[in-house]
């Protein structure tokens, strides 16, 4: 991707909030709010209300750096490409001439780590030639060795042979990483480093090994296919809100577009049947009542909308939203006192930062006319995937980089710096790591009927990230809008006879090969299954860029919220509802549950990730909050569509409960002794038992019960499971119970009496309910055995901590062999605890019997989680003994992973039976 596009990405992150009758919102001015405002003002009966949180439209843009010396000065370099039809055709429509408006052409070219080493010196009266043969004419990117030159072929083959709107395979190569993709098409290490590393960190601000390789691939599509090698930008000659954006908006203005300038959209109000969002209420108390509401936002501001509503946070789309990974943005601009000339075919601030993309502009060479009046040389850097550099303060960036570019321009070295600006923008663009694809928005929401989205992350047939994108995807909405196209985009230029030709010999190959087509590199994409693509690295034990995701959410929560009121609860043990809410909103509660019914849908894998972590914090917190998982695994299992819809749509629509009812007073590890029956009569069941010591049973909205319904055939035929509402008539919710550990975790006594249960709560079938209550620990007994892994990861990083500080014989205790052995074991077996847990949610997920794994995981873990507390406090001494430090409680909470959902015995009896019940027996892979 363009460094000079991506430098007017990078300032053009401004996305806001609107209204409308048809009224129609537009939250967000931006390219895309701007262009859905244009295109909708034009329609009679149409009322537009635009909203921009900046006090000036584009104010990141105009007003985005504060100089050391006090003044205010427009943020980016402002670069259009010869491709951006439709942008150009608008510079027409508001009667601008493009040539006062722009320059007339500008070098664009390939970074590496040794500088600009491909540069395309592209001017309208140019010719445009074949990518390649322009390559080998205008370029010097054939300094590189052919022999590495040869190894891109299978991806250029894959390129000709991508169709950005395939849905298919855009999600195929959304499984892995655009470094995995270069390895398993065979580029060499080289070429991946001196030119496309580069290029992908400083297109889409991130490490090839981080970003999707579909990402990677749609900007290919649109950068190197559609372009054509014709990379010719044409700069902005001025400031971009002087010579566009006001005569855009006087245009909106005479049209009857309301603006409303320097307000957010505090919150979307869903309506009453939470298909449709009704109001917008604003951040200075006035609210917008919209028939439609177009999102012309960033991802983060999306964010902060569903963090303000449940309802929002609950769906698909806006929960899709939270895992969206954004990266860190930095721009230094420094003034100089002499003009300097600067050898383009180089980037003198590659290498500045380990890991960071960076693009290198003079201002005053590429938009001479906006910087006639300055002295010298104008020089901008931009950095992206730059975490570490937001932490130095402007004078240490603006000296760093002062000294970087004497040390590698000559010219610089007795040049002073007469004014510098430093523009931070920290998790501020969002870019794609695998997984993200189906994530992404398309323009009609699926949420809300009457929500549509707009900007460069959104969906569209139209490129790849782009200014020209935000703006064509603003006039698709405006289609939506209205339910009619009155917005047509000038479609992306067809095909030129060198690539059509190219794309139908690949075909033909493909074709002619039938089967065998998959062992020539280059057509793989087409033809390997998605299969083929999960399992293209074999053996993995790496997470996914998206379960790292969740695992550092589910971290950051831990530590920031559940450990500072742990102590707190374990003494009043009281629920934690206010954590459960907050966990609730985030998303770390109920990810199981299916999309259709509100959920993410995610795997059993995912879920020990989160769960490893919560435990981290506090594993009687982490009960309370994981509970629903065990109540809604047999509705998941065994329920009706009505069923999943009605209960596990509750646990999504508000931060509610739900127990699972199966332990009783003379049946634990025995579930087959349960007493509790259940009688039919008529259309209904009546209910008598009791059911004890179940979690969550003072809180829940509903329990999942476990009752005999024909005692005279064997346990596997004689249960039935019940959904049972908590406010039904004749439920007794027994006293909380007074555990020796997880003491703020809702443990109670249930008393059933004449209950009346409808028949249409039968999860299953009657006499089903033994094995859907037994298929439930398969799935939630490795959430279990994670959380006996995350408490004694804890306590072992207590028990390091310590023994850094406690000194004895003149040396801290971890010196002693007696106590640094200690802990070698507890780190071997929170390792094997986590490789059983991982392997038996894995299993799971592939949809394989897991029972065996399931059982080995949690009796381990428990058992070793139980060992690490112990130690623990032993290696804290008499202070481990002490309420005040935090390991004694680590100890009581430990102890009931051996006990509940199956006690480490009943693990080991179902281990055994397993075994002996295999055909050759053993564990034989």
């Amino acid at each position: 991707m363009c460094a000079c596009m991506m430098a007017v990405n990078l300032f053009l992150l401004v996305a806001l909030p609107c209204a409308a009758s048809l009224k129609v919102a537009v939250v967000g001015a931006g390219w895309g709010g701007l262009s859905a405002a244009h295109q909708l003002s034009k329609q009679p009966g149409v009322e537009v209300v635009l909203i921009d949180a900046a006090p000036r439209v584009g104010g990141l843009v105009r007003d985005g750096f504060k100089t050391a010396g006090g003044r205010r000065a427009e943020a980016g370099q402002h670069g259009f490409w010869s491709e951006y039809h439709n942008i150009f055709a608008l510079v027409d429509e508001l009667g601008l001439n493009a040539d006062d408006v722009f320059t007339q052409y500008a070098e664009q070219g390939q970074y590496s780590p040794k500088g600009l080493e491909a540069i395309w010196p592209v001017f309208k009266d140019q010719p445009r030639l074949p990518t390649g043969l322009a390559q080998g004419l205008y370029t010097k990117f054939l300094n590189l060795p052919p022999t590495d030159l040869a190894t891109a072929a299978p991806l250029v083959a894959a390129f000709s042979e991508l169709d950005f709107n395939d849905e298919a395979i855009m999600k195929r190569y959304d499984r892995m990483t655009f470094r995995d993709l270069c390895a398993r098409m065979g580029v060499s290490s080289r070429l991946y480093e001196e030119a496309f590393e580069p290029m992908i960190l400083t297109g889409l601000f991130a490490p090839g090994t981080q970003v999707s390789a579909a990402a990677a691939m749609g900007m290919a599509y649109f950068f190197v296919l559609k372009s054509q090698g014709a990379f010719d930008v044409r700069w902005c000659k001025g400031d971009v809100g002087e010579l566009l954006f006001d005569p855009w908006l006087a245009q909106l203005a005479a049209r009857g577009v309301e603006l409303r300038a320097g307000v957010r959209v505090a919150q979307l109000v869903p309506s009453a049947s939470a298909k449709r969002i009704e109001a917008l209420e604003l951040s200075d108390g006035s609210r917008i009542e919209a028939d439609e509401v177009v999102l012309a936002v960033g991802v983060s501001a999306l964010r902060g909308l569903a963090a303000s509503s449940p309802m929002l946070a609950a769906t698909r789309e806006f929960g899709g939203f939270t895992r969206l990974r954004g990266t860190d943005c930095l721009a230094i601009r420094l003034w100089f006192d002499s003009p300097v000339t600067l050898p383009y075919s180089a980037n003198p601030a590659w290498g500045f930062e380990e890991g960071t993309g960076t693009t290198f502009f003079d201002l005053r060479a590429i938009q001479a006319p906006k910087f006639d009046d300055e002295p010298g040389a104008v020089i901008e850097i931009d950095f992206y995937n730059s975490a570490a550099m937001l932490a130095l303060s402007d004078a240490d960036l603006v000296e760093r980089a002062h000294g970087h570019l004497k040390a590698i321009v000559p010219a610089l070295r007795n040049a002073k710096v007469l004014d510098s600006a430093v523009v931070r923008l920290p998790n501020s663009v969002t870019w794609f790591s695998p997984g993200s694809y189906p994530l992404l928005p398309a323009t009609r929401s699926t949420a809300f009927e009457n929500v549509k989205y707009c900007g460069d992350y959104v969906r569209s047939s139209h490129g790849s990230w782009s200014q020209e994108k935000a703006y064509v995807t603003g006039m698709e909405a405006a289609n939506a809008c209205v339910g009619r196209e009155v917005a047509t985009p000038i479609p992306l230029e067809p095909d030129e006879p060198h690539v059509k030709l190219a794309r139908q010999a690949a075909k033909a190959m493909r074709d002619a090969l039938g089967p065998f087509a998959p062992t020539i590199p280059g057509l793989l994409s087409a033809t390997v299954d998605d299969d083929e693509f999960a399992g293209a690295r074999g053996y993995n034990l790496a997470l996914s860029d998206e379960q790292n995701a969740l695992k550092e959410l589910a971290r950051s929560f831990a530590l920031n919220e559940m450990i500072p009121v742990a102590a707190k609860y374990d003494k009043t043990m009281e629920f934690p509802q206010d954590v459960f809410e907050k966990a609730w909103e985030l998303g770390l509660v109920n990810t199981h549950v299916p999309e259709d019914c509100g959920g993410l849908g995610l795997g059993c894998f995912e879920g020990v990730i989160i769960g490893e972590e919560l435990a981290y914090g506090c594993t009687g917190i982490m009960t309370a909050m994981e509970a629903n998982g065990l109540a809604s695994a047999p509705v998941i299992l065994a329920g009706t569509t009505e069923q999943k819809k009605k209960y596990l749509g509750r646990l999504t629509e508000a931060p509610l409960q739900a127990a699972y009812g199966v332990t009783e007073p003379g049946a634990g590890s025995d579930v087959a002794g349960a007493k509790t029956t259940a009688v039919k009569k008529g259309d209904s069941w009546v209910l008598n038992g009791q059911k004890m010591w179940i979690t969550n049973g003072g809180v829940a909205n509903w329990f999942f019960v476990l009752a005999k319904t024909d005692p005279t055939k064997n346990a596997g035929s004689a249960f039935t499971g019940f959904i049972v509402d908590a406010d039904t008539p004749g439920i007794t919710v027994g006293r909380k119970e007074i555990n020796m550990g997880q003491r703020c975790s809702d443990t109670r006594g249930i008393t059933f009496e004449d209950v009346v249960v409808p028949a249409a709560n039968v999860l299953g079938a009657e006499g089903f309910g033994f094995k859907v209550a037994m298929g439930a620990f398969d799935h939630t007994r490795p959430p279990v055995a994670a959380g006996a892994v995350g408490l004694a990861r804890r306590a072992m990083d207590e028990a390091i901590a310590y023994a850094k500080e406690r000194k004895t014989m003149g040396v801290p205790i971890a010196h002693h062999q007696a106590v640094s052995f200690m802990i070698a074991d507890m780190a071997m077996g929170i390792e094997a605890g986590r490789c059983l847990v991982h392997k038996s949610a894995w299993e799971i997920d592939q949809g394989r019997k897991n029972t065996m794994f399931a059982s080995m995981a949690k009796a381990f873990a428990g058992d070793h989680a139980n060992k690490v507390a112990a130690d623990a406090v032993q290696i804290f001494g008499g202070n481990g003994f002490n309420t005040e430090y935090p390991v004694e409680k680590l100890m009581r909470d430990a102890k009931i992973y051996q006990i509940y959902e199956g006690t480490s015995q009943i693990q080991r009896l179902i281990i055994s039976r397993e075994i002996f019940s295999r055909p050759n027996g053993g564990l034989a892979p």
